[in-house]
């Protein structure tokens, strides 16, 4: 009985509620209006493919708070959805779509408001048309073709493109109006491009190599890297790449027509599966740690070197060679006397100094390594000579030599007949 009396007094209070909510204008009668200026555009600039968000502001010229709906519509079809609006008394609502031309073209774009009670609504400001020109822009990059150096986006210039507003094609090479990449001949020869290796050249239709030279006018026809006259001197097949089939294209085969041989390390003519030496550097290939590498070679310009005790001199080994570069340089200096304490000086780098401080037959050896750690040596003599020992020498010489012609003078004067030294004295006496 309570409950019964509660739930009527709840549901009273309701239609009251309700009743008053009614009264209040939210399903209320009045005018909602659009006019051209409260319909704009987020763009200026229209272009197939872009979005272009359109809005509108309707107005409510009535006292009361008023319902509706905006539709949006090009040629007859609605973007979108309608949109609700809820104005206030004397105000207005805003509203928006999002429209995205699918072409180009001159559209008539349609915008209403849709009162949801329209007894008082003036039906003659309801609706606002509006004409807009949408551009063309068929690769849809944001660029009207007008404008576009590549309208279709295919990657070839509009003035090099055979169809420059259809992204799948760009070239008719046969001029029938139909692009090569739907053409099943595009060069109208007769032959279909399945079958044709020139399928833009109506005038071939072979090219073995794929070069793009035709086969009637290509002078390495397998395009092995041997001209065909070439081939005919070496005994080789013109239209096979290789002619002794043993994975070696003719022209970097040694052995183009032995297919158990195809190279020739040392170029000694004995093909590398049957030399025993096949680098050529004087080691058997089964005791060679890099048999397909030829040892390094150890030189220098000067093989005979002069100098003083304390002199420095030079040594330069950067005319060594090796195929894949020298890797080390190692010099070792001393006497023909494994006694010589100098056997322990040493030193690296492609180019040293080194100064002998005793006289005598002294050696440089220079020893190279390449990068598999193959070597080659090289002795260099040098004689020392200790000059101030030579000078002193040379003096004491020089000495003698001046005390013996001093000697043999005064032996000389000393036994001259006397005649003779008279007869020399009176001539001088009467030329007086």
């Amino acid at each position: 009985m309570k409950k019964t009396f509660l739930f009527s007094l709840l549901l009273s209070a309701f239609g009251v509620a309700f009743a008053s909510f009614v009264s209040s204008g939210v399903a209320a009668s009045g005018d909602l209006a659009l006019s051209a200026s409260n319909v704009w555009f987020s763009t200026d600039s229209y272009l197939e493919g872009s979005t272009i968000r359109i809005w509108a502001s309707a107005q409510n010229n009535s006292p009361n708070d008023l319902l509706g709906n905006v539709r949006f519509s090009v040629s007859g079809q609605v973007i979108d959805a309608d949109q609700p609006i809820s104005a206030l008394a004397g105000k207005t609502d805003e509203v928006f779509v999002d429209w995205v031309p699918g072409t180009y073209g001159t559209f008539t774009l349609t915008i209403q408001v849709i009162p949801w009670d329209a007894t008082s609504d003036n039906p003659d400001n309801n609706t606002v048309q509006k004409e807009v020109t949408v551009y063309q822009d068929t690769d849809r990059d944001g660029i009207p073709n007008g404008s576009d150096p590549d309208k279709d986006g295919d990657g070839v210039p509009n003035e090099e493109d055979a169809f420059p507003i259809t992204h799948s094609e760009s070239k008719d090479s046969d001029g029938d109006g139909q692009g090569n990449n739907a053409d099943l001949d595009d060069d109208n020869d007769g032959t279909p491009d399945t079958e044709d290796q020139l399928p833009e050249d109506s005038r071939y239709t072979k090219d073995q190599d794929g070069d793009s030279l035709a086969d009637e006018v290509d002078e390495d026809l397998d395009g092995d890297g041997l001209l065909n006259e070439d081939e005919t001197d070496l005994g080789t097949n013109a239209a096979a790449p290789d002619t002794d089939e043993d994975g070696s294209l003719d022209s970097q085969d040694v052995f183009p027509i032995d297919p158990s041989e195809w190279q020739d390390t040392d170029e000694d003519t004995v093909g590398d599966n049957s030399d025993s030496d096949i680098d050529g550097d004087e080691i058997a290939n089964e005791v060679d740690i890099a048999p397909y590498n030829p040892a390094p070679s150890a030189d220098i310009e000067q093989d005979v070197f002069i100098a003083g005790v304390g002199e420095e001199i030079i040594f330069d080994g950067s005319a060594s060679q090796d195929d894949s570069g020298i890797n080390q340089f190692v010099w070792l200096f001393g006497s023909s006397d494994e006694e010589d304490v100098n056997l322990a000086s040493s030193a690296e780098g492609p180019r040293v100094s080194h100064i002998f401080t005793t006289k005598g037959l002294q050696t440089a050896t220079l020893t190279v390594y390449d990068e598999n750690g193959q070597s080659d040596t090289l002795e260099i003599k040098v004689r020392v000579f200790d000059y101030g020992f030579l000078m002193k020498a040379a003096l004491f010489a020089l000495l003698l030599l001046l005390l013996a012609f001093y000697l043999i003078y005064r032996y000389t004067r000393r036994t001259r007949p006397k005649g003779e030294r008279k007869t020399r004295r009176s001539r001088a006496n009467s030329k007086k």
